[in-house]
């Protein structure tokens, strides 16, 4: 279902996009149909793509120095997705993404949308949004992690974002929270089971 409020943003951010510019635009963009499960990026490479989450849900993911993954973050429809260490650093990406349901993304080469953006100043806008959000986001997560206990920022991810918290197993929430497995079970089993009311214990 498409979001009209992020329909209306981005009509607003590409107002000015004439008919021909319009058509070039999408010429620079691709449709890609990932299974649940399939990598997007592979750390070590070089992924200049940005891609908007048309359908369905990606995790971002290191392998730490024990060997074992931690998950960066998730990104659902309507959101963008991008290995930020190749777009902002321009170096290989140190995070796997990967298709956590089967997705639809629509990507762009960032390198020719920056082509694109140099020709037509007038757009700067919409580039200079784009980075922004990454970026809020990446500072909202590192905020979050520094002001907040695992359940108490558990608490604000179910209450800010309850239908990933239905679509995401315990085992990839104990990850993204850092903390060890089964903390959240008894929270996330109530919160999965229909019917029941989430209690968040204080330890």
């Amino acid at each position: 279902m498409i979001d009209l409020s992020k329909l209306s943003e981005y009509l607003q951010l590409f107002k000015e996009l004439s008919l021909e510019d319009a058509k070039f635009f999408f010429t620079l963009t691709r449709q890609r149909h990932l299974k649940a499960g399939e990598l997007y990026v592979q750390a070590g490479e070089m992924h200049r793509k940005v891609a908007h989450v048309k359908s369905g849900l990606m995790r971002a993911y290191i392998i730490d120095e024990n060997g074992e993954e931690a998950t960066l973050f998730f990104r659902k429809e309507d959101q963008q997705v991008a290995p930020y260490d190749c777009i902002f650093a321009d170096k290989p990406s140190r995070m796997f993404l990967e298709a956590f349901e089967n997705t639809t993304l629509i990507e762009v080469d960032y390198d020719k949308l920056q082509e694109f953006m140099h020709r037509h100043p007038q757009y700067e806008k919409a580039r200079k949004h784009f980075h922004q959000k990454l970026l809020m986001e990446s500072f909202l997560r590192l905020e979050n992690f520094i002001l907040y206990p695992p359940l108490q920022r558990y608490q604000k991810f179910v209450k800010e974002q309850p239908d990933l918290a239905q679509r995401v197993p315990d085992k990839y929430l104990d990850q993204y929270f850092r903390y060890y497995p089964g903390l959240f079970k008894p929270h996330t089993q109530a919160h999965k089971t229909k019917g029941q009311k989430l209690t968040i214990v204080n330890f």
